[in-house]
C-alpha cells in the first residue's frame, strides 16, 4: 500500500486514456506539442533498426503486432522507439486535463478505478478484472447497463483480460464500452476510436488481422468524418493507422498515409518544421522496408503456412508494384530531416547527429560506403565536440558492429493438434565476420537445438544481414568472431500412442533423419 499514492498519477494517466481521443479535440497547437514530444525522447533509439512492440501502457493498442522471430504476445513489455511516430500519446494523451464531467466515475469508485488501473500496469491482471468486475456490477445496479459511467471500468476491464490473453471476453467488454459511448455522444464520435484501436489490437492478438484492419479503418474513418482528409486534427489518426500497416507489412498504404501527414504539416506549419520528422522517417521507413522486408506476419492459424495473410492490407499491397530501389526517396526523406533538425534551434546536438547517422546508415545500407563514410565521421564529431561525449558513450554508436538489417524468420508453425506437444524453447548459435563496408562473412552454425530445425534459415538471414561497421579512428574495419544467438518456440513431434488419444514425443528433436541433439 505504500506505493499506492505514489502510483495514482500513473492510474490516473492510465484511466485518461479511456477519454478517447480528447486530443482530437484540443487545439492543433496541442496536436503538435503531442507530436514534438515523440521527438525529443530519449534518441537513443533510433531508427534504422528493427521494429519493436509497444509497451505495456499502451499493450492493448499494439500488443498483436509482428515480432520479429516469435510468436505474437498480448504482453509485451518492449516500448515504443522514441523516434517512432506516437499517433496513440497524440490522440490519447491531451496536453491539458480533460474534462471529467462526463461518465468518470467519482468518490470511492474512482479510486478503486485507480487502483485497477495500476494494478493493470503492474500486470496484476487477474486481481484488477476481479476487482473491476465488481465496479461494473455495482454501477449497474445503481444506474443502467448503458451509463456513460461504466465506459472506463469496462475499457479497463478489456484491458485486464487481454493482458491475461483471454482475449474473447476482453472483446466483449471493449464492445460493450463503444457501444455506451455511441449511445451517450453519438454514432460517429470520435470519443470510440481509443476503445476501436484496444478492440483492434486484441483481435490482432487473436491471429485475426482481418477484422483488426477493419478496425483500424473504421477508427480512421471515424477520425476523418470529423476532421476531413486534409486537417491538421487528422495528423495523429494518419500516423496510427499508417504504423499500423507498416507493421502489419502493407508499406504501400503506410507510405500514402505518411505522405497525406507531410503535405499537411508542410502547408500548416511550414516546410522547416520539426513536425514533419515523424512522418518523414515514417515515409523513409516504407522506401527502406521495400527493399529490405524485415519480416513476414505470422498466423494463429497452424493449419495454413506461417506468414500468410489474408486481409485487405495484403490485397492493397498486391495492387502495387514493388521497385526494390527505392535509394533516391529514402534518402530524400533523410535529408530533410537532417537540414530541419539542423535548422531547429530546439535541437540538441545528439538529435543533429543521430539525424546524420541515420542518413549515413541509409547509403550503406544501398551499397554507397563512398557516401556513407563521411557522414559517419561527422556524426561523430558533433557527437565529440557538440554533444559533449566521452570517448566510452561514443562507442555504443562507433565502437562495434550495429545492425541495420537481418530477416528473421517466424518460429516454425505448430503441428496438428492430434500431433502436438507442449512448446519448447530452441536455438541457434552463429558466427560470423562483419566487414568493414557492413556486409556478413563467414557465417557458420556454432550450435543449435533441435539440431537443423532452423539453422538453414538463420544462416540465409545473416548472410544478407548489414551492420553499421565498427570503426577505428577514421576508418571503417572489419569485425572477426561475432556471435549471434537466436532463440524460438517450437513444438517437438509427437506421434500418437495406440489406444490412446496422447501423442508421445518422438526421440528425433523434430527433424526427420537428423540425429538427435
Amino acid at each position: 500500500m505504500a506505493t499506492l499514492h505514489g502510483s495514482a498519477s500513473r492510474a490516473a494517466r492510465h484511466i485518461r486514456l479511456l477519454d478517447l481521443t480528447r486530443a482530437c479535440s484540443e487545439t492543433f497547437v496541442a496536436e503538435q506539442r503531442s507530436l514534438r514530444a515523440v521527438e525529443s525522447s530519449d534518441m537513443s533509439g533510433h531508427r534504422m533498426r528493427i521494429l519493436r512492440y509497444v509497451g505495456t501502457t499502451v499493450a492493448l493498442v499494439v500488443a498483436a503486432m509482428v515480432a520479429y522471430g516469435s510468436e505474437i504476445q498480448g504482453d509485451s513489455e518492449s516500448t515504443v522507439p522514441a523516434d517512432e511516430p506516437d499517433a496513440i500519446g497524440a490522440l490519447i494523451a491531451p496536453a491539458v486535463q480533460p474534462d471529467d464531467s462526463v461518465g468518470r466515475p467519482t468518490g470511492d469508485v474512482g479510486n478503486r478505478i485507480a487502483i485497477a488501473a495500476h494494478q493493470i500496469e503492474t500486470r496484476e491482471y487477474v486481481d484488477a478484472a476481479n476487482l473491476l468486475d465488481g465496479i461494473i456490477a455495482e454501477l449497474e445496479q445503481q444506474t443502467s447497463r448503458y451509463d456513460p459511467s461504466l465506459v472506463v471500468p469496462l475499457t479497463l476491464r478489456g484491458d485486464a483480460l487481454s493482458g491475461a490473453a483471454k482475449y474473447e471476453p476482453a472483446i466483449a467488454a471493449y464492445e460493450q464500452a463503444r457501444h455506451i459511448t455511441r449511445i451517450t455522444n453519438g454514432l460517429h464520435s470520435t470519443d470510440q476510436v481509443g476503445i476501436v484501436y484496444r478492440e483492434a489490437a486484441t483481435q490482432a492478438a487473436m491471429g485475426k488481422f482481418d477484422r483488426a484492419n477493419e478496425l483500424e479503418d473504421y477508427a480512421y474513418e471515424t477520425l476523418q468524418r470529423k476532421y476531413g482528409p486534409f486537417a491538421p486534427g487528422l495528423v495523429p489518426g494518419l500516423f496510427h493507422l499508417a504504423a499500423w500497416y507498416a507493421r502489419t507489412g502493407n508499406i504501400f498504404t503506410a507510405r500514402g498515409l505518411y505522405e497525406r501527414a507531410v503535405q499537411i504539416l508542410a502547408k500548416t506549419n511550414g516546410e522547416n518544421d520539426p513536425s514533419l520528422i515523424p512522418a518523414l522517417r515514417g515515409l523513409a521507413d516504407t522506401y527502406r522496408d521495400e527493399k529490405f522486408p524485415p519480416f513476414r506476419i505470422p498466423t494463429a492459424d497452424p493449419e495454413h503456412e506461417a506468414g500468410a495473410m489474408t486481409s485487405s492490407a495484403a490485397q492493397v499491397s498486391a495492387q502495387r508494384v514493388i521497385v526494390v530501389n527505392r535509394f533516391a526517396e529514402g534518402g530524400a526523406a533523410l535529408s530533410d530531416i537532417v537540414r530541419i533538425t539542423r535548422a531547429d534551434p530546439n535541437s540538441k546536438p545528439l538529435d543533429r547527429a543521430l539525424a546524420e547517422l541515420d542518413l549515413a546508415d541509409w547509403y550503406l545500407l544501398f551499397d554507397k560506403p563512398a557516401q556513407a563514410i563521411p557522414v559517419y565521421l561527422h556524426a561523430r564529431q558533433v557527437m565529440q565536440d557538440q554533444a559533449g561525449m566521452n570517448d566510452e558513450q561514443i562507442a555504443v554508436y562507433f565502437g562495434q558492429p550495429t545492425l541495420l538489417f537481418q530477416p528473421i524468420p517466424i518460429n516454425p508453425p505448430a503441428p496438428p493438434l492430434a500431433l502436438r506437444t507442449n512448446p519448447a524453447d530452441g536455438y541457434v548459435a552463429m558466427g560470423y565476420t562483419v566487414t568493414e563496408d557492413g556486409t556478413v562473412t563467414d557465417v557458420k552454425i556454432i550450435a543449435s537445438d533441435p539440431y537443423g530445425l532452423m539453422d538453414v534459415k538463420l544462416q540465409r538471414g545473416m548472410r544478407v544481414a548489414r551492420f553499421r561497421p565498427r570503426f577505428e579512428g577514421d576508418s571503417a574495419v572489419a569485425s572477426f568472431n561475432q556471435v549471434y544467438r537466436h532463440t524460438f518456440v517450437y513444438y517437438p513431434r509427437a506421434t500418437p500412442v495406440a489406444g490412446t488419444a496422447q501423442p508421445a514425443v518422438a526421440p528425433d528433436n523434430g527433424i526427420e533423419g537428423q540425429p538427435p541433439g
